[in-house]
C-alpha cells in the first residue's frame, strides 16, 4: 500500500464529529458544520456517561441506539460516508465479547440489500471485530471479515476503519491490523440511513443485534486517514470548534477522447464547508444548467470539442479546476458493406429440404434452421416486410454454417424487436453459447424478473465466471418496433435504441468463451434450448467489427444494403499459438466471413493434414510428435484465405508424484505465500461466488474444482482457529471453498487430471469452518466413484485439538489417463444448509521401497521392502537392462509374513551377468 499523506489540518475532510458528550433529550449533536445530528431511540441523559474524552453513550443491547436519516446523496451532507470511495471512520469502543452486535452502520429504509455495517463478530469470533459490505444488487464485497485483534473484552479499545477505495487499513488502538480487509469496489450503494448501536434499514435489526456497551468519540472523513492522523485522533480527539473550510478540488476532472453519439461524464470531487455551489466552463465560457460536481454530454459530435472546468464555490472561497480536454472525433464515411458477415431479412422462410424452416442469410448464407412443431415458424408484418414471430414456448432458431460473432474482438449486432418484455423473466432474444459446455455465453434478453421492457445484456465466460450483467436504461420491449444495436470492441461496448446510446454503461473486461452456436428466440447449451422468447424479430444482421453512430443511424432510417455479389473468404480471428505439456488436449479455432458456404482445410508445416476439415482441429493426448506449425485455409467459390500460423509448443509433463493444496478464500486478496500453509499450494477463487469450474495448474497436475446439483461454490475465510495443544495448521483451517448444498447429492467435485496413471495415491482432505455452529455439517466423499468417508462431520465451534482433528486419509487407484476424482457430497442425516467443505488436499504417491539388501552365505540374497498393501500378493521381477527392460519372475524366490507393512524375500544369486530387481504387487 502506498503510505497516505497528512491533511495541512487534522479536521479536513471531517462530515460527522460525534463527541457524544451530550443530549438535549432528542438527539446528540454533531460538531461539525453539516449538522448531522443523530436521533436518539430508547436513550436520554442517563445514557452519557464518562467515557474516553468526557462523556460517552451507554448502549443497553436491547433498546437503544441513534440514528441519522439522510439523502443518499453524499454531496448534501457528506453522508453516507461509504459513497466517497475513500473515507475513514473512528471511535472508542467498550464492551465485553457479544456475537453480532452493531456499532456503526448505513442501509437503506427502502432495501435490505445495501449495507456497511461495523460491528462484533460472530460465534467464536465474538471477541473481534467484524465488516459487512453489501450492494444494492445483494453482492457482498466484504463478508464477516474479522480483526485479528481482540477488540471486545470489556476494557476500551480504539477503532480507525481506513477503506481507501478497497485498499483498507485497521488500526486497533493504533496499531495496523493483520487481517486482510482488502476488496474489490463495485455496484451501487444507495443508502439513506446512519446509525450507532443498530441497523436501520426497510427491515429495522432486532434488539437482540443492538450493541451492549460504550461508545465515545465517533469521528467520520470523506478521504482516509494516515497512520500518523489516526494515532493523533487516538491520543489527542478532535480539536473543536471545527473550522469552516474553503471551497477547493481535490480530485481533478478528466478529459477523454470518445466517438460521434458517445455520451461522456466529467467530474471532480470538491471539499469545503457546504453549501457548496459549482459551474461548469467549455473555454472559458458557462454552460447554462451546469451546476453540479459532474456534467453529463450525451449524443456528442464534433461541436462538444474544446476545454472544460469547474468552478466550486462556498462562502469562504471559490476554486477552479485544471482544464479537462474533450475531443470527438468524426465517423468515417458510412459502408454498412463492409464487414458484414451475415443478414437475416426474416422476410422469407424456406424449406430446407428435410421440411424444416430456414430464415435465409443474403450475405454470408448462414442461415438460420428453425425448431419449431411442424418444421417451420409464423411470419407476421414486420418493420420492413416480415418478421419472425416466436411463440415463447419452444420455439427458435440456431445458425446453420459460419462462425459465433463473438469470435472476433471486435464485432456488432443489430436488430428490429417487437414484444413485451413486462411478464418475460430471463427470455433471450440473441444468444451465442455453446453445445458441449452450460457456461459460456453473450445474451440480449429481457429484464431478469420480467419488470419491464430493458434489454439484458449477458456475458459469461468458461469458467462461469459473469463478465457482464446490466440492462438498458431504456426500454424498447413495450409490445412496437424498436430498434437496437449491440457493438463491442475488445470490452469497450456501446447499446443503441432507435438510434441513440442507451445511458447505461456496457464497457467490461472480455474473457474465455468458447462458442459454437448462435439461435434467435432462445438460449442453446449443453442442457438443450430454453429461456424462450415470445416476439417478432427483424431485419437481423451481424458485423465483424463495430460499426460507427453514423452507420446505426443509416441502418435505423434506410436499412441495411442488399449484397452487390459474392463474397470471398476472410480470416477475422486466426487460431492462437499454445504452449502445452504432453498429455493434453489442443483445440485451435479461427473465424471468418465470406459468402457460404466456406470450406476449411487444416494444415500442419504445411502439409494438408487428411480429413481435418472442420471449423475446429482438436489434438487428444499431445505428444512430442504434434509440436509444429498450424495453419487454416479457407475457401469459397470465388477465393480464398490463409490464416496466420499458429504454433504448438509441446513440452514433457512434469511427473506429479505429490500435490498439496490449501484451498484459499478470494483472488489476488488471499491468493498469497502469506495466506498458504508452508509447503501447499495455494487455489483460490477468482470471485466470491461461482457455478465453475474453476480450473488450476500445479506442476504437471490440474485440479478443477465444480458444485455438483445445480448449485454453487463460495469462499469464505474466517479468523485463524485457536492454537489448542499440539494443533499448528491454522493456515489450512482458516478459509476453505464450499458447496451450497440444500438436498441429497449436492456438493462439489475436485478432478485431479494427469497424475501419474494406474497408481496408488494417499489423500488426505480437510474439511472444518469454526464459523458453521448451528448444526453439525456431515457429508459423504468418494475416490473415483467408490466410497472413501462416510458420514464425516463437524461442529464449528468444537475447536481442532491436534492437526489430525479435521482431516481423513484414504489410497485411491489413478486410472489409465492418470485422472483421480474426489467427490464430496451432503449426507442424508444433514439437517444444515451447508454441509460440503473443502479447506486443503494432499495427494501423494504411495511407493514400495527396499528397505535393506542382505547377502547370505553360500549364495543367496534377502531383501526388506517397505509395502503399500502387506495383505495383497506380491512378486519379485528381474531385468538385465535398465534401457530397455524386459522384466520377469524370479524362479525360487521366498515370501516371509509380513511384519506390518514389511515383507521379507529370499532368493538365489545368479552364477552370470547384472541383474536388476524390483518388487510388484499382484492385483
Amino acid at each position: 500500500m502506498t503510505p497516505l499523506a497528512n491533511a495541512a489540518d487534522l479536521r479536513q475532510g471531517l462530515v460527522a464529529y460525534w463527541q457524544l458528550n451530550e443530549t438535549d433529550g432528542f438527539i446528540t449533536p454533531d460538531a461539525t458544520p453539516f449538522n448531522n445530528h443523530l436521533t436518539l431511540v430508547g436513550m436520554g441523559g442517563g445514557n452519557f456517561v464518562p467515557g474516553q474524552f468526557d462523556n460517552a453513550a451507554q448502549f443497553n443491547g436491547s433498546s437503544t441506539y441513534m440514528t441519522n436519516l439522510h439523502s443518499p446523496d453524499p454531496s448534501i451532507s457528506g453522508l453516507p460516508i461509504y459513497r466517497a470511495g475513500s473515507y475513514t471512520i473512528t471511535m472508542w469502543v467498550k464492551g465485553a465479547a457479544q456475537v453480532n452486535r452493531y456499532l456503526y452502520s448505513e442501509a437503506s429504509t427502502t432495501s435490505n440489500n445495501p449495507l456497511l455495517i461495523l460491528q462484533t463478530g460472530n460465534a467464536a469470533n465474538s471477541s473481534k471485530f467484524d465488516v459487512i459490505i453489501r450492494t444494492d444488487g445483494n453482492a457482498t464485497l466484504v463478508n464477516h471479515v474479522v480483526s485479528s485483534a481482540v477488540v471486545f473484552d470489556d476494557t476500551w479499545h480504539h477503532i480507525a476503519w481506513v477503506d481507501d477505495r478497497g485498499s483498507v487499513r485497521l488500526y486497533i488502538d493504533g496499531v495496523l491490523d493483520a487481517a486482510n480487509f482488502n476488496y474489490i469496489p463495485s455496484g451501487t450503494f444507495t443508502m439513506n440511513t446512519t446509525t450507532l448501536g443498530l441497523l436501520v434499514r426497510a427491515a429495522v435489526a432486532p434488539a437482540a443485534n443492538v450493541f451492549n456497551g460504550l461508545i465515545d468519540d465517533v469521528g467520520v472523513w470523506k478521504r482516509a486517514l494516515s497512520a500518523a492522523e489516526v494515532e493523533e485522533v487516538r491520543i489527542s480527539s478532535i480539536a473543536t470548534p471545527i473550522p469552516e473550510f474553503p471551497a477547493e478540488i481535490v480530485v481533478q476532472p478528466v478529459g477523454s477522447t470518445n466517438r460521434i453519439g458517445d455520451r461522456v461524464t466529467l467530474s471532480a470531487t470538491a471539499d469545503g464547508n457546504p453549501p457548496l455551489s459549482f459551474q461548469w466552463f467549455k473555454n472559458g465560457a458557462e454552460i447554462l444548467g451546469a451546476t453540479a460536481a459532474s456534467i453529463t454530454l450525451s449524443h456528442l459530435t464534433t461541436s462538444d470539442s474544446g476545454d472544460y472546468t469547474l468552478q466550486v464555490t462556498n462562502r469562504f472561497g471559490t476554486n477552479l479546476s485544471s482544464v479537462a480536454t474533450l475531443l470527438v472525433t468524426p465517423d468515417a464515411a458510412p459502408d454498412l458493406r463492409q464487414g458484414i458477415v451475415s443478414h437475416w431479412g426474416m422476410d422469407d422462410e424456406v424449406d430446407d429440404g428435410t421440411g424444416r424452416g430456414a430464415l435465409l442469410d443474403v450475405y454470408g448464407h448462414n442461415d438460420f434452421k428453425v425448431v419449431a412443431d411442424g418444421g417451420f415458424i409464423d411470419l407476421g408484418p414486420g418493420h420492413d416486410i416480415n418478421a419472425a414471430i416466436f411463440d415463447g414456448i419452444h420455439q427458435y432458431a440456431y445458425r446453420d454454417g459460419g462462425f459465433p460473432i463473438y469470435n472476433n474482438t471486435a464485432y456488432s449486432v443489430a436488430f428490429w424487436i417487437n414484444a413485451n418484455g413486462a411478464g418475460q423473466s430471463d427470455r433471450r432474444i440473441f444468444s451465442e453459447t455453446s453445445t458441449n459446455n452450460n457456461n459460456p455465453a453473450l445474451t440480449l434478453g429481457t429484464q431478469a424478473a420480467g419488470t419491464n421492457g430493458a434489454i439484458r445484456v449477458f456475458v459469461r465466460n468458461n469458467a462461469a465466471t459473469v463478465l457482464l450483467d446490466r440492462t438498458s436504461t431504456g426500454t424498447p420491449l413495450d409490445g412496437t418496433w424498436h430498434h437496437v444495436v449491440w457493438t463491442e470492441t475488445n470490452g469497450e461496448a456501446r447499446l443503441y435504441i432507435d438510434g441513440l446510446l442507451d445511458e447505461t454503461s456496457f464497457h467490461y473486461t472480455r474473457g474465455s468463451l468458447s462458442l459454437d452456436t448462435t439461435t434467435i428466440g432462445a438460449l442453446l447449451n449443453a442442457s438443450g434450448a430454453s429461456n424462450f422468447f415470445s416476439g417478432s424479430i427483424d431485419e437481423l444482421a451481424v458485423w465483424s467489427r463495430a460499426i460507427s453512430f453514423t452507420e446505426v443511424q443509416e441502418i435505423f432510417t434506410l436499412g441495411i444494403p442488399f449484397p452487390i455479389g459474392d463474397i470471398p473468404p476472410t480470416i477475422t480471428a486466426d487460431p492462437a499459438s499454445q504452449s502445452v505439456f504432453t498429455r493434453a488436449n489442443v483445440t485451435f479455432a479461427f473465424a471468418a466471413t465470406g459468402t457460404g458456404p466456406l470450406f476449411s482445410q487444416w494444415r500442419k508445416d504445411g502439409l494438408n493434414l487428411l480429413a481435418e476439415t472442420n471449423t475446429t482441429l482438436v489434438l487428444s493426448n499431445v505428444t512430442l510428435a504434434d509440436a509444429g506449425n498450424y495453419d487454416v485455409v479457407v475457401t469459397n467459390t470465388v477465393g480464398g484465405a490463409t490464416s496466420q500460423v499458429a504454433a504448438l509448443s509441446v513440452t514433457l509433463r512434469p511427473v506429479t508424484s505429490e500435490l498439496k493444496i490449501d484451498f484459499n478464500n478470494l483472488g489476488v486478496l488471499d491468493d498469497t505465500p502469506v495466506n498458504t500453509e508452508p509447503g501447499f499450494s495455494s487455489f483460490a477463487l477468482a470471485t466470491l461466488v461461482t457455478q465453475g469450474p474453476v480450473t488450476r495448474t500445479y506442476g504437471g497436475a490440474e485440479v478443477t474444482l465444480s458444485p455438483v446439483g445445480g448449485i454453487i461454490i463460495e469462499s469464505r475465510k474466517r479468523a485463524a482457529p485457536v492454537n489448542s495443544g499440539p494443533f499448528t495448521e491454522e493456515k489450512l483451517l482458516q478459509d476453505f471453498i464450499f458447496a451450497r448444498d440444500t438436498v441429497l447429492d449436492q456438493g462439489l467435485d475436485v478432478l485431479i487430471e494427469f497424475l501419474e496413471p494406474n497408481q496408488l495415491y494417499n489423500v488426505t482432505v480437510w474439511s472444518y469452518d469454526n464459523g458453521s455452529v448451528t448444526a453439525d455439517r456431515i457429508s459423504d466423499w468418494f475416490a473415483n466413484g467408490t466410497l472413501v468417508q462416510s458420514g464425516y462431520s463437524f461442529f464449528g465451534s468444537n475447536l481442532p485439538t491436534s492437526n489430525d482433528h479435521y482431516r481423513f486419509n484414504f489410497n485411491a487407484l489413478t486410472g489409465a489417463d492418470g485422472r483421480l476424482l474426489i467427490a464430496g457430497r451432503r449426507n442424508g442425516a444433514a439437517t444444515g444448509g451447508i454441509n460440503v467443505f473443502i479447506n486443503a488436499l494432499s495427494a501423494v504417491r504411495s511407493e514400495m521401497r527396499i528397505q535393506r539388501i542382505e547377502f547370505l552365505p553360500p549364495g543367496a540374497l534377502r531383501l526388506l521392502v517397505e509395502v503399500i498393501n502387506p495383505a495383497a500378493n506380491h512378486g519379485l521381477e528381474q531385468t538385465t537392462d535398465l534401457e530397455n527392460p524386459v522384466w520377469s519372475p524370479v524362479v525360487g524366490a521366498s515370501f516371509a509374513p509380513p511384519v506390518g507393512n514389511v515383507i521379507e524375500v529370499s532368493f538365489g544369486v545368479p552364477d552370470t551377468d547384472t541383474r536388476f530387481y524390483r518388487i510388484v504387487q499382484i492385483p
